[in-house]
């Protein structure tokens, strides 16, 4: 009997063992950051638009992730942040070497200005893309994302102020690092 248990014990134990190290294998985050340029939120409509961007994901499967996100613009002399929510799905678990496709959702808020100026808006982003996996965890990131939403500018004067709204809508393409953990 004693024997018998023994060999239960060994293999309980090699199951724990074999299981655990699948689990730390397993990569349940990621972090990324991105860098992108365009004419979207310049109040003026003449500076070029320069964002960087940094996510953190939170893989609920292999392939399925939900995200936040957070950011800083720069247009002209307008400074912007901006925090967001959304979700990431790989059409395959990535290795070294692999090109996996991706789409993304995003749900933006930001507020920014400069001394005379407030502006706060509020995106719909939805793309897709594809990693190009480096090692088993980092990878190269392309992204292109259609966006849409809102913005609002409050601009002070000597006399008072205005407000204004507008629509707004950018097709952004994107560059970035991404790393698994």
């Amino acid at each position: 009997m004693k024997k018998m248990n023994k060999k239960y014990l060994i293999a309980a134990i090699l199951a724990t063992a074999v299981s655990s190290n699948a689990f730390a294998e397993e990569k349940k985050n990621e972090i990324s950051a991105f860098v992108y340029a365009n004419k979207q939120i310049d109040p003026a409509g003449q500076d070029p638009m320069v964002t960087v961007y940094a996510s953190y994901g939170r893989f609920l499967t292999e392939r399925i992730g939900i995200t936040g996100s957070v950011n800083v613009t720069k247009a002209g002399g307008f400074t912007l942040g901006g925090v967001g929510v959304g979700g990431k799905y790989y059409f395959k678990v990535g290795q070294k070497g692999d090109f996996v496709p991706f789409v993304v959702a995003e749900l933006q808020f930001g507020l920014g200005g400069d001394d005379t100026t407030d502006i706060y808006y509020t995106n719909l982003a939805a793309g897709g893309g594809a990693s190009l996996f480096i090692t088993e965890t980092a990878s190269i990131d392309g992204r292109l994302v259609y966006q849409v939403g809102s913005q609002s500018v409050t601009t002070y004067t000597g006399f008072g102020s205005y407000d204004s709204t507008a629509s707004t809508s950018a097709v952004l393409l994107t560059l970035g690092l991404t790393q698994r953990f």
